[in-house]
Order: structure tokens, then sequence, then C-alpha cells
């Protein structure tokens, strides 16, 4: 016969079997969630890490294009500024060999054939404009060359609208310029090509 203290004992036994499955059957529970969730985190922190690589590398990216860009800007500027001092230079020494050419005998004889080109125009009301220095050193030529064509009365008159040389008639409201600076300014396109064209060939040279 069973006693009752041997009962207790298996209903005991029964209890604490069925509070180990159910401790066990917790854990096991408690640990696939937590299994499920450390790999979902993983997961999630894969994603952040690859996007922040991503958009560390994009950053980059533009920021390599942005330092790109402003090299080539600079290289362009750089560029530019070389072509202008190169032409400016070009043209100083054009400056400095005209003002020489316009002490000469040459240059003269060029005044003469310009006043010879204008005479068709002239009245005694006409003005004749001559660069500053040559109102200095040619104006009396000047004045005896009209006054042998009868047109003593013409004033010459010097300016500094005029820096080369050449003359300038006025007279009425028409005005017919031939002065060297006009020249030079009619043909700059042109000029500038040349001189950039010449400076593409010494670039080629030297490489």
């Amino acid at each position: 016969m069973v006693t009752i203290e041997q009962k207790l004992d298996l209903f005991a036994k029964i209890m604490q079997q069925d509070i180990d499955k159910d401790v066990e059957e917790r854990y096991q529970q408690i640990q696939r969630e937590y299994e499920e969730k450390k790999e979902i985190a993983l997961q999630e922190a894969n994603k952040k890490a690859i996007a922040y690589i991503e958009e560390g590398k994009n950053n980059i990216d533009i920021e390599i294009s942005e330092i790109q860009a402003k090299v080539k800007i600079k290289s362009k500027q750089d560029i530019m500024k070389a072509k202008e001092k190169f032409i400016e230079q070009i043209y100083d020494e054009l400056y400095a060999k005209i003002m020489t050419y316009t002490e000469t005998t040459a240059y003269q004889h060029l005044l003469r054939r310009q006043l010879r080109k204008v005479m068709d125009y002239c009245k005694q009301t006409a003005q004749i404009y001559v660069s500053e220095a040559d109102a200095k050193r040619y104006k009396t030529l000047i004045v005896q060359f009209l006054s042998a064509e009868g047109l003593g009365n013409i004033q010459v008159v010097g300016t500094n609208k005029i820096r080369l040389g050449g003359i300038i008639l006025k007279v009425d409201n028409m005005q017919i310029d031939l002065s060297l600076d006009s020249e030079i300014v009619s043909k700059t396109d042109e000029f500038n090509e040349q001189i950039l064209e010449r400076l593409q060939r010494e670039c080629e040279i030297l490489e």
C-alpha cells in the first residue's frame, strides 16, 4: 500500500519534471528569440555599416570630383592668364617698335601719304589730330606740307587719344581715322590669333 508520503514524493517528482520541462522549453524559446534578434541586429548593423561605407565612398567621390573640377578651373585660369600675359608682352614689344619707328624718316613719309589720302576732304575749317609726341616733332613739317597744298589754315592739334602715331582728320561731322592705334585695334583679333598660334608652336617645340 502506497503511503501518503510516497504519493507526495511522486507528485513532487512529477511537478518537478513539469517545471524542468517548462523551464527548458522557455530557455530554448528565449535562446531562439535571442539568436533571431542577434541575427536581425547583425543584419541591421551590416546594412548600416554598408550604408555608412557607401555614403563615405560617395562623399569621397564627390570631394574628389570637386577637387578635380577646381583643379581644371584653376588650370584654365592659369592658362588664360599666361596667354593674356604673353599677348600683353607681344603688344608691349610691338608698341616699342612702333614708337621707335615714329622717329624715323620712313614715318615722316607715312605722315605725308596719310595727308595726301585725306586731302580731298580737307577744308579751311578742318582739324588734323596727331599724337602729342608727333605734335612736338612733326607739327612744323605737317603745317608746311599743308601750306604747300594751299591749306595753311588747317589746325594741327596734339591729342592723347592717339598714342602711337598717324593722323585723324575732323571736318564738319566727319572723321577719318588713319591713326596707327585704330589700325592695330581693327586687327586685334587677327594679331591675337597669330600670337596664340606662335605660342602653340613654341609649346610644341618645348614638348
